[in-house]
């Protein structure tokens, strides 16, 4: 019976998440303008996405002026420790950039934004889910919560895609 009401709840909760709470309008064609409003939390996540991106690509050129060796870099479960020049670093760090990039596509009403942001999404469910497999092959129960976020975000994003 708990159980019952707590999956409940938490299904009401996503897709109030999904369905409503919108605030702005997002051009999903070139040639097209459908208005499918973009909610406040993935404008949060958004804004968040863009800040990294923009630090992470600032953080990447004064590495060159800037002597720094212990370094720790995370994104999306994958981990770099040392240099801001070891090719996992610069992995994560292009990744930041990327997502960033998208986001801004998105919030800023670009045509190429929703095709992004869908590219971008798939990707980070990929990479989670990735990491867990990785994780658990190794003896470790590794549970993303970016899942969470992640799961909802692209639910709308295909939801829009259909309206556009």
């Amino acid at each position: 019976m708990i159980c019952a009401c707590f999956m409940k709840m938490i299904c009401g909760f996503w897709g109030s998440l999904i369905k409503g709470q919108f605030m702005q309008n997002t051009h999903i064609a070139d040639n097209q303008q459908t208005t499918v409003k973009i909610p406040m939390w993935i404008k949060i996540f958004g804004w968040l996405h863009i800040v990294m991106g923009t630090l992470a690509l600032i953080g990447f050129f004064v590495s060159f002026v800037v002597s720094i060796e212990n370094a720790k870099f995370m994104f999306l479960g994958l981990e770099s420790v040392g240099s801001p020049h070891d090719p996992m670093a610069i992995l994560i760090g292009a990744l930041m950039v990327v997502f960033g990039f998208a986001a801004y596509g998105l919030l800023f009403q670009k045509s190429w934004g929703l095709k992004a942001c869908l590219i971008t999404g798939w990707l980070a469910l990929f990479i989670c889910i990735g990491n867990m497999v990785y994780f658990l092959s190794k003896g470790t129960l590794m549970l993303r919560l970016e899942l969470i976020a992640i799961v909802p975000f692209l639910m709308f994003l295909n939801r829009a895609r259909r309206l556009g």
